[in-house]
């Protein structure tokens, strides 16, 4: 497009040189002259409008198509989250826990699971909660104790990143994929080490993105003007630090 643009441009002050004087007149042998002469950049001038045209209308069917995909993949993150934040909001009664494991736990060490069970003086647990007593004693999701609960969580949090890479590699949007990324990294972990059928490529990726470098180096001079100076000294001076 802009090839075609730049040649019509050099051969219309081509012809301009090598005619000479050109006379022009605002009657109908003075367009037909002029079309005439100039029929070569006028020809490659109508193409660059026609392809720049073309650009503009698939540039914008593209823009469209991110912006969907961009919401379908919000709203699936959206989905998984609050799965995720409800299967972690259920409460077990902390003897409700100590009676399962007295009946259902086959493990080579039982006694001391129940004994640390019945130290504990919360009157209610949460799976989070629960799952990291257990990994301390080599309980394992196999054990078929509160499998049901770390399953469910397992398959949302692998769809919740999933969904996370796709948007990292649709947008720009790292400031707010660093931000959910970071937000189940240990409870992945923490389901991992105990047996769950997670990806631990999927933790992986969890963790790479909860780290990506973000830079916050923005011109405050623009935002405050002579006064971002004097704000930033404030600030340090109030946080009893010094300036880096």
């Amino acid at each position: 497009m802009f090839t075609i643009f730049s040649i019509s441009i050099i051969s219309y002050f081509s012809i301009l040189c090598n005619e000479g004087s050109l006379e022009f007149s605002f009657s109908s042998n003075g367009f037909t002259n002029f079309t005439t002469i100039f029929s070569f950049p006028i020809k490659c001038i109508s193409a660059a409008v026609a392809l720049f045209s073309l650009w503009a209308v698939v540039h914008n069917l593209n823009r469209t198509r991110i912006a969907f995909v961009f919401s379908q993949l919000s709203s699936e993150l959206n989905k998984c989250e609050e799965e995720i934040k409800d299967i972690l909001s259920i409460t077990f009664p902390a003897q409700d826990v100590r009676n399962l494991l007295s009946s259902n736990l086959t493990h080579p060490r039982k006694s001391e699971v129940c004994h640390h069970f019945s130290m504990i003086t919360n009157p209610t647990l949460k799976i989070d909660e629960i799952v990291p007593h257990l990994i301390k004693f080599g309980v394992r999701e196999e054990h078929a104790i509160y499998r049901t609960y770390t399953q469910s969580l397992t398959l949302r949090l692998q769809r919740y990143v999933i969904a996370l890479l796709e948007i990292n590699n649709l947008s720009d949007e790292h400031y707010f994929v660093r931000y959910y990324a970071s937000k189940y990294t240990t409870i992945m972990k923490e389901l991992y080490h105990f047996g769950a059928e997670i990806d631990l490529e999927l933790i992986h990726s969890a963790v790479q993105l909860a780290s990506m470098e973000l830079k916050y180096k923005f011109d405050y001079s623009k935002i405050n003007g002579s006064r971002a100076n004097e704000i930033e000294n404030s600030f340090y001076s109030e946080m009893g630090v010094q300036k880096i």
